[in-house]
């Protein structure tokens, strides 16, 4: 039996969703059984099995069959599904769109800079790292911070 994500399937998800239901499968794999047979082997009386054999029933997981018994004809229950694989939808990749932010970042008059620390533009590092003076270095003004910007705003940037 082939199943998937969608309502249709959903009978079979809930047949299976019952201890009594599941106990019922296990009893039919031995052997098919009739509806007195199976009340007993689950210790339920007839008038509730004969529901929970319903919706085992519905969902295609059992047949019945009615058959010549002892006093008059009987329901026999048999499986009838050996295996259930369930298909899940496929998994759509949404690629994440990006778009590139440079973003100046030496345009300052005042600073608060203490190690460690360091400044560069896209070219090269200005003077030494963990050297507050050269943030005052002229070439400051070419300090750049690159990243990726999700396009909802959400920021990875990678500094140069």
């Amino acid at each position: 039996m082939q199943l998937d994500t969608t309502t249709k399937s959903l009978p079979v998800y809930e047949a299976l969703a019952s201890k009594v239901r599941l106990s019922i499968i296990q009893q039919l794999s031995v052997r098919a059984m009739n509806v007195r047979e199976l009340a007993e082997a689950v210790g339920l009386s007839s008038a509730i099995m004969t529901m929970h054999i319903k919706k085992l029933e519905k969902s295609k997981i059992i047949r019945t069959e009615m058959v010549p018994g002892k006093a008059g004809t009987q329901k026999l229950c048999m499986l009838d599904v050996e295996q259930i694989n369930i298909l899940f939808p496929p998994k759509t990749e949404n690629p994440i769109k990006y778009h590139e932010t440079v973003l100046s970042v030496g345009h300052y008059t005042d600073f608060e800079v203490e190690p460690t620390c360091g400044i560069a533009t896209p070219e090269h590092i200005i003077g030494e790292f963990d050297e507050p003076r050269f943030f005052l270095d002229s070439d400051r003004v070419n300090a750049k911070i690159y990243g990726l910007v999700k396009d909802s705003l959400n920021t990875r940037s990678q500094t140069s």
